[in-house]
């Protein structure tokens, strides 16, 4: 008796139940020595309120009392070369160190032991500390295994941060192109994700993309950069008109441009991509023994650009009222005193104009479809 001829759907799923048959023939049982009920999460007791929201619990504290690092996430620093990623990563060591915390830190970047210590004592920590074993922990891996090795002892380890300074450093390493997706994600799975795994907060320091449009994504390479971000990630630049110096501080700003769990967000000003926080460092000086810094909150950063805004609004007004004297000026002529004064932007030159209607200090007189303005008399 013939037998009917197989369909193409059963001839593949031949194919694959072979392949796997195959496969499982060459490699150990995929179940073998785990039990199976750990691998599901505890959906129950998630419904029953057991388990919390992840909260930001570590690093640095801004002035409003919100921690700005997630323990057990990768978060990242990325930003322009001289921008302060590696300064703010300092400063988060140094203040989780003197909250009795741990640190370890990556130094792939080959910064040099000496730069790194001279920072951080001139940032106030603690020599004994820094001496202490247990709790700081300094590498510059030259090699995979080294890198590895590392690994190892230090996830086994658990300290509060683990800072990698540089992901570009980290993927040159151990050969990654981390243009491709396929690269980089085995290789934060192998390298950055295990220390997060085991309890640290980790700060992946990487550089900004160099093309304009990739730029809003955050570092160059792969988008699976930032996907690879569990924690928060901030965006580093320059807020002041000078970078960073030892003899003068310098300040930053770090934009959020992820927040997985959400517990920083909540707190930050309700926009897209969101300033969290401004860095001001500031030098020591005859009274202060070392650099000193605050991480200051969207809401205070806001605050302070609304008063400057404020004040410069009313010094430029100051002014354009004494150069209007007795004349009376159409309004492309009022702007053109106002602009002399220091005030360029069009929107806030009207605002400006009717500011000073309202409170009385110039008459307004429309005149067709133009308005004139003289000064007030007194």
């Amino acid at each position: 008796m013939n037998m009917p001829e197989p369909s193409f759907e059963e001839i593949f799923q031949q194919a694959q139940n072979d392949k796997r048959r195959e496969w499982l023939e060459q490699h150990e049982r995929p179940s073998e020595g785990i039990d199976i009920n750990t691998l599901y999460l505890d959906v129950a007791a998630a419904l029953r309120g057991e388990l919390k929201p992840v909260e930001p619990d570590t690093g640095s504290i801004r002035n409003d009392g919100l921690y700005l690092l997630y323990s057990g996430k990768v978060n990242g620093l990325v930003g322009d070369p001289e921008s302060g990623k590696t300064l703010i990563g300092l400063a988060m060591i140094v203040d989780t160190l003197n909250r009795g915390g741990s640190a370890a830190i990556l130094d792939l970047d080959h910064n040099g032991i000496m730069e790194t210590l001279t920072r951080l004592t001139s940032f106030g920590a603690d020599r004994e500390v820094l001496a202490d074993h247990s709790r700081f922990r300094l590498a510059s891996p030259e090699s995979r295994s080294e890198y590895l090795a590392l690994l190892e002892d230090i996830t086994e380890w658990t300290p509060s941060i683990v800072l990698v300074d540089s992901i570009g450093e980290l993927g040159a390493l151990f050969g990654a192109n981390l243009n491709r997706d396929e690269e980089y994600a085995p290789l934060n799975r192998m390298a950055v994700q295990p220390f997060a795994t085991a309890g640290s907060a980790v700060i992946a320091v990487d550089h900004m993309a160099k093309n304009e449009q990739s730029r809003s994504f955050g570092a160059g390479g792969t988008i699976r950069k930032k996907a690879a971000i569990n924690g928060a990630y901030y965006e580093v630049s320059l807020s002041g008109r000078e970078g960073f110096t030892r003899s003068r501080g310098g300040r930053a700003y770090l934009k959020l441009k992820k927040d997985r769990p959400g517990g920083i967000k909540d707190q930050s000003p309700a926009e897209r991509d969101p300033i969290v926080a401004e860095f001001v460092l500031a030098p020591a000086g005859v009274s202060v023994p070392h650099s000193t810094w605050v991480f200051e909150s969207g809401v205070t950063l806001a605050a302070r650009n609304l008063e400057r805004a404020e004040t410069k609004a009313l010094n430029v007004r100051e002014q354009a009222l004494e150069a209007l004297g007795d004349s009376t000026l159409s309004t492309g002529d009022l702007k053109a005193l106002i602009i002399e004064a220091g005030e360029t932007n069009g929107p806030r030159q009207v605002a400006i104009i009717r500011s000073m209607v309202k409170d009385g200090l110039v008459t307004e007189r429309k005149q067709g479809t133009s308005k004139f303005y003289t000064r007030t008399t007194q």
